[in-house]
């Protein structure tokens, strides 16, 4: 019998946009089951800047308008290579097969650097090579004809439902993983209630490395 599939909702902050130019500096984790839009399992972590990496100038120019959220993810931060070996070992601890779910793909190609370069490539696969992509999911469950007309504000005209009871998206990693593993649930909610399984196949999203 094949493992079951536990959906992990995964939330990064970087100071840049490309991972070892720039560092990942917050990483948040909630795993959940298509029945429930409860997490269960929850991991976040700060991590400290790679000494090679460089801050980018229009990253910092959003973190210099978002000061609590800057405090709060610079706060007793790890050494990256520690960092990603607890998100190694709580992926092998979960009580079945990971698959990433991002909201978008960029913290997909974060995460994966990081676990390769301080992981091993072996050990990386915890994921996998893919990610699954609330935004496409959404894309499919409202029928919209266009990948950049789907936005959170379109979704929660069409259906505020998926966002009702969510925290705060306040730009530090669990909260807004949570957020955002919520809204992957609803959707998915919505398209078995729609009889959708199959369109959910032909629609999601998957990254390539």
């Amino acid at each position: 019998m094949a493992k079951e599939e536990i959906y992990v909702s995964v939330d990064i902050e970087a100071d840049g946009p490309i991972p070892g130019v720039n560092s990942m500096i917050n990483l948040g984790m909630a795993a959940f089951r298509l029945g429930s839009d409860k997490p269960g399992d929850t991991f976040e972590v700060n991590i400290a800047a790679l000494p090679e990496a460089v801050q980018d100038p229009d990253t910092m120019d959003f973190w210099g308008r978002n000061p609590e959220a800057w405090a709060y993810v610079n706060r007793d931060p790890e050494e990256a290579g520690s960092a990603m070996t607890q998100v190694y070992v709580g992926l092998r601890s979960l009580p079945g097969k990971p698959v990433m779910v991002v909201y978008p793909t960029y913290d997909f190609m974060f995460v994966r650097w990081y676990l390769v370069r301080f992981c091993g490539a072996q050990k990386a696969r915890g994921f996998g090579f893919q990610a699954l992509d609330i935004k496409t999911l959404a894309m499919a469950a409202m029928g919209h004809p266009t990948f950049k007309g789907v936005s959170k504000r379109s979704m929660s005209k069409a259906h505020p439902e998926w966002f009702k009871g969510q925290p705060e998206h306040d730009h530090t990693g669990l909260a807004d993983a949570i957020g955002q593993g919520m809204l992957f649930v609803r959707i998915m909610q919505t398209l078995e209630a729609q009889g959708s399984r199959v369109v959910v196949a032909n629609h999601i999203d998957t990254v390539n490395m």
